[in-house]
């Protein structure tokens, strides 16, 4: 360090604590998905946990497969994802009632002749409780058909169930109902299922009433969850002491595609609305008037469930409802440090995440990814948007990639190269490197993994030079031994000071270290004591930054870092309550060409005939 004003002992001083290092490679990533509440950062640190919360792949979405590609390919490292789903202006969850006082009704199988039905029997069906707006239930095991009615006589609800029984019957020839065949007798008055003659069909029959204890949707995490996947949810909610249920507590089981997903219970409806609100990963509870009776199973089908495409305006950062950021800007305040999404790339798009990315107060850089077949003028213009000779451009990176990856099917699908690029280069490769946030996100150590093509590919040099040096455009190349990996590491920036990515990651992470770990000096009196503790827990951290080569090893120490916290710059005529500690330092820079000569030098050797 520069010898000025004080004498800096190595060593840590009283007070002060090794430092803690801040997170170098937390993800943001937006997303267009099956499921997941809308402009909610969830933390995934699994592709198991990305399924759950997000769902499985929709024809369409890139979501879901770049997600694959990011957890894949950063391999048994695993990632922090902070995932957001965006969807489009008006999509809906789906949505059921649970209903009080389900009173069950009997089902009389009646031995009928030949001339009323053709060898059968006719199960004569008479509601307990008519009236507007019950729906009524008859059930083959767990399997049933409904009808509301719409009239307060029985005609009215045996019309209807014989609708919708025909209706079920027709549309799915897997009916348990349609096992037993359909008689079109005596429609007005019963209804009518043949079965083997004297032998009783097992039925059974529910009349719910209008009085609603809960309103479930689709959901998770105490909110709704938009989406036509919901319409694939059924609940099933057993009062206590059900046979089939809990003895001291109401139990709700959740099927998700007919599998079940989820069970949860509680000792009142109050207290089931409150654990589901808290716990389930499928379903968001809206107490209507839990102190009705539940006396009856319930079993609680979802529908009205719609999607909306998202637009590239959902993507991009507002802040027009206070409180309430949609688009990037729900990432503010996280601790990410790489930001990206999954469906938009397009110029707009990337001068937005640019914007962003630069006006974040806790750092970060946005990874565009340039669109599908982008030609040598596409590059360009992105180069001309995004490029400039300053600091701030350090926050946005590009990548020409899109790769070729299998989807849920194992059809050949091509996707951006995105995720491929966060899990190889920002997650994997620091973590073969001992986590250090000087490693550039490139190199062999960033072979792709699930890939098997890639484009553009079989860049010639030339157009590798165009791209990386001129445009600052980030590519990938393919190396007979190692596959396919990230060729470069460039940000947008043209300054030499700040055009390398790991630097720029490298700067994030050493403002965000120290602003953790110089908390100790606010507040405390302003002596020499205290400048000196400043010191000495700087020089500290950065000769352990030296010894692992973030800092540039050809110069001895105290050349590649210097922090003056004295009179020159704390000067007796400012404010006493301020305190300097200015830091100088020269990163490391990566080896982006390397070049080795192989010459002839056949001159030297005196060659012998016989």
């Amino acid at each position: 360090m520069a010898n000025v004003g004080l004498q800096v002992n190595e060593g840590v001083a009283n007070g002060v604590t090794p430092f803690v290092e801040a997170s170098i490679s937390n993800i943001g990533i937006l997303m267009e998905r099956q499921r997941g509440i809308p402009n909610l950062p969830t933390l995934v640190t699994s592709l198991q946990e990305d399924i759950v919360a997000f769902g499985a792949g929709s024809t369409g979405q890139f979501g879901a497969l770049v997600m694959n590609q990011l957890f894949t390919n950063a391999g048994k490292n695993g990632a922090v994802v902070y995932g957001v789903r965006i969807v489009g202006s008006g999509a809906v969850a789906a949505t059921g009632n649970v209903l009080a006082n389900s009173l069950t009704s009997t089902l009389t199988d009646a031995q009928v002749s030949a001339s009323s039905v053709s060898a059968g029997q006719v199960d004569s069906f008479t509601p307990a409780v008519v009236a507007i707006g019950c729906t009524y239930r008859i059930f083959i095991g767990d399997y049933y058909i409904s009808f509301v009615a719409t009239a307060a006589t029985v005609a009215n609800v045996v019309a209807g169930l014989l609708a919708a029984l025909v209706a079920d019957t027709a549309a799915n020839p897997a009916s348990p109902f349609n096992t037993n065949g359909i008689v079109g007798a005596n429609q007005a008055t019963y209804l009518q299922l043949t079965g083997a003659v004297g032998l009783p069909i097992t039925y059974s029959t529910q009349v719910l009433s209008t009085n609603n204890i809960i309103t479930l949707s689709a959901g998770q995490q105490g909110y709704a969850d938009p989406g036509t996947w919901g319409n694939n949810l059924v609940a099933y909610l057993y009062p206590i002491g059900d046979p089939n249920g809990l003895a001291n507590a109401y139990l709700l089981q959740t099927y998700l595609n007919g599998s079940n997903v989820e069970s949860l219970s509680a000792s009142t409806l109050a207290s089931l609305v409150s654990t589901i609100n808290q716990n389930s990963k499928y379903l968001y509870a809206t107490a209507v008037n839990t102190a009705l009776a539940l006396t009856d199973v319930q079993i609680v089908t979802f529908t009205g469930g719609t999607d909306v495409t998202p637009v590239e305006a959902n993507f991009y950062p507002n802040y027009s409802v206070p409180g309430a950021p949609t688009g990037l800007a729900v990432l503010d305040g996280l601790n990410v440090q790489i930001i990206a999404n999954t469906e938009f790339h397009t110029l707009t798009m990337a001068n937005q995440g640019k914007a962003y990315a630069i006006g974040r107060s806790n750092g970060g850089i946005y990874l565009a990814n340039l669109p599908y077949l982008a030609t040598d003028s596409t590059v360009a213009s992105f180069a001309a948007l995004l490029q400039d000779n300053n600091a701030d451009t350090r926050h946005i990176a590009t990548y020409d990639l899109w790769v070729q990856t299998q989807d849920s099917n194992g059809n050949n699908v091509w996707i951006p190269g995105i995720g491929t690029v966060i899990g190889s280069g920002y997650v994997n490769v620091p973590a073969l490197n001992n986590n250090l946030p000087w490693i550039p996100p490139a190199g062999v150590d960033s072979a792709f993994t699930n890939v098997t093509a890639i484009s553009p590919s079989g860049l010639s040099q030339s157009k590798i030079n165009l791209y990386v040096q001129r445009y600052t455009t980030n590519v990938a190349v393919y190396l007979p031994g190692y596959g396919f990996y990230l060729a470069s590491s460039r940000t947008c920036s043209t300054n030499p000071l700040y055009m390398s990515v790991h630097i720029s990651r490298m700067t994030d992470w050493l403002i965000a270290t120290m602003y953790a770990n110089l908390a100790f000096a606010v507040q405390k009196p302003n002596t020499i004591d205290l400048r000196r503790q400043i010191v000495t827990a700087l020089t500290v951290f950065f000769r352990g930054i030296y010894a692992n080569g973030g800092l540039e090893n050809s110069v001895p120490f105290t050349t590649a870092f210097q922090v003056v916290c004295d009179k020159t710059n704390n000067p007796g005529t400012q404010d006493r309550k301020l305190l300097n500690a200015t830091i100088q330092w020269i990163p490391t820079e990566c080896s982006e060409a390397v070049v080795v000569s192989l010459n002839r030098n056949d001159g030297i050797l005196s060659l012998q005939t016989n």
